[in-house]
């Protein structure tokens, strides 16, 4: 009788697994588009953060400030000592 009921229990959970196996199998078949068309708008919404910061870290590398770009030609500096951003 014990090996009855072991051997219920393991059908059961093979059943269940199965079951788990081919409904996961229905989902990924049944929306298959729109699971590539989502991974695809992601991928594409990286790529443009990405753009976005690469192209905000090199317009911060080439700030220049007014007073850097007024010096006479012995190395004065001529500006009013105020550091003006561009």
């Amino acid at each position: 009788m014990r090996g009855a009921a072991k051997m219920n229990a393991l059908r059961s959970a093979v059943v269940v697994l199965g079951a788990l196996a081919f409904g996961y199998l229905t989902v990924r078949v049944g929306f298959k588009s729109f699971i590539e068309e989502a991974q695809l708008e992601q991928q594409r919404q990286e790529a443009l953060l990405q753009s976005q910061s690469s192209a905000a870290a090199a317009a911060a590398e080439t700030e220049v400030s007014f007073g850097d770009s007024f010096q006479s030609g012995d190395g004065a500096n001529i500006s009013d000592g105020s550091d003006h951003k561009l």
